[in-house]
């Protein structure tokens, strides 16, 4: 069982996803209890797949919102699917079939306990309400990484170098495009139009994660470079750097 993707919920427990066996596992803060597990509905009897190997073609994605419940987006050859568990690992509902062509990457549960799915086949940033309802779907060029501020803004890396903030209360859209020379790291940041958000560059992306913390301050990696960085939402057009050690 490969571990995947993890969550940590307000009360600091970690959920786990595993690739193999699909199920979701929940262990306390000090990683020596295990607590609860999410068992998804039965894909294991699809056909052409050995009793070791996983139906998956992703990862199983994992998010916990702001009730402790938790949501895993499962990427299957047939359908996707987006499912809510409850604390306990008890099954809530099957919020959505998303198409299987759509691919899945990423998932972000904002402060109103919307979740927003980035799906790189499609080139969409999908957002639903707690019921499964769809809200609103954005068109990026091969969205990647998401993550929300204590503003409650969502912000995504998409396309080969480019990295976006959606407004959530007003809806705008503000982007920017890494200046890089090549093989040299990321020099600062550029602001996009929305036109040129539509015709990101579709070369294979240099991001390699993307998170904001609780000073809300963003911080991604650059994998092309094997570098870091950090800057403030309030000057994102300095970020400071520093260099990752390849592993």
């Amino acid at each position: 069982n490969t571990p995947s993707y993890i969550s940590i919920d307000r009360q600091f427990n970690v959920w786990v996803s595993l690739f193999d066996s699909q199920i979701v596992l929940k262990y306390d803060y000090t990683l020596q209890n295990c607590l609860a597990s999410a068992v998804p509905l039965n894909f294991a009897s699809l056909s052409g797949f050995g009793e070791d190997e996983s139906p998956l073609v992703a990862p199983p994605i994992v998010e916990t919102d702001q009730d402790d419940n938790l949501w895993v987006c499962y990427a299957y050859p047939l359908s996707s699917q987006l499912l809510k568990f409850d604390y306990e690992g008890n099954f809530l509902l099957s919020a959505v079939d998303i198409l299987p062509e759509s691919l899945p990457v990423s998932l972000t549960i904002d402060v109103d306990n919307n979740v927003w799915v980035a799906c790189q086949g499609s080139n969409e940033l999908k957002c639903y309400d707690t019921n499964g309802n769809t809200l609103q779907v954005w068109n990026f060029e091969q969205p990647s990484f998401t993550a929300v501020d204590k503003y409650n803004n969502i912000w995504l890396t998409y396309g080969y170098n480019s990295i976006a903030k959606i407004d959530t209360q007003t809806e705008q859209i503000s982007s920017w495009k890494v200046s890089t020379l090549e093989n040299e790291p990321i020099v600062s940041f550029n602001a996009l139009t929305y036109d040129e958000i539509l015709f990101a560059r579709s070369n294979e992306p240099i991001w390699g994660g993307l998170a904001v913390d609780v000073y809300n301050r963003v911080w991604f990696v650059d994998n092309e470079n094997n570098m870091g960085g950090v800057c403030s939402t309030s000057n994102f057009t300095s970020p400071r750097l520093f260099e990752l050690q390849p592993t």
